[in-house]
């Protein structure tokens, strides 16, 4: 299955132990401020992995795990999704990113965006 990385992260197929530290990202108020719906439930956030599952089954691609190499704690999610009709402009693709608190404004979001790039 579809794995990428970059010099510092590795984006790979969800596993079972990513469940609970992902459930608590999305349960963060200042993470999920701009996300729809806003905070997710562990139930919602499992639903959220079975389906980013599927999705990278059936398209080749999708909504990863995102790793951290140097002492592999998961810091979020990213991937490339088809956005729904709710986003403007009628993109065939985005490329999106979930990333704990901790881990803001390390420039995890710019190397994440252009390893998604350049595999898109």
């Amino acid at each position: 299955m579809l794995t990428l990385e970059t010099s510092r992260l590795l984006l790979r197929r969800w596993r079972d132990s990513d469940r609970v530290p992902f459930a608590a990202i999305n349960a963060d108020e200042q993470v999920r401020r701009y996300y729809y719906p806003s905070l997710l439930t562990a139930q919602e956030t499992d639903e959220l992995i079975d389906e980013a599952d599927r999705h990278l089954a059936r398209e080749g691609f999708g909504f990863l795990a995102v790793e951290r190499k140097a002492d592999k704690v998961l810091i979020g999610g990213a991937g490339l999704s088809r956005p729904g009709s709710e986003v403007p402009g009628n993109f065939p693709l985005e490329i999106g990113w979930i990333l704990g608190r901790a881990h803001w404004r390390q420039g995890y979001a710019t190397e994440i965006s252009h390893r998604w790039l350049d595999f898109a």
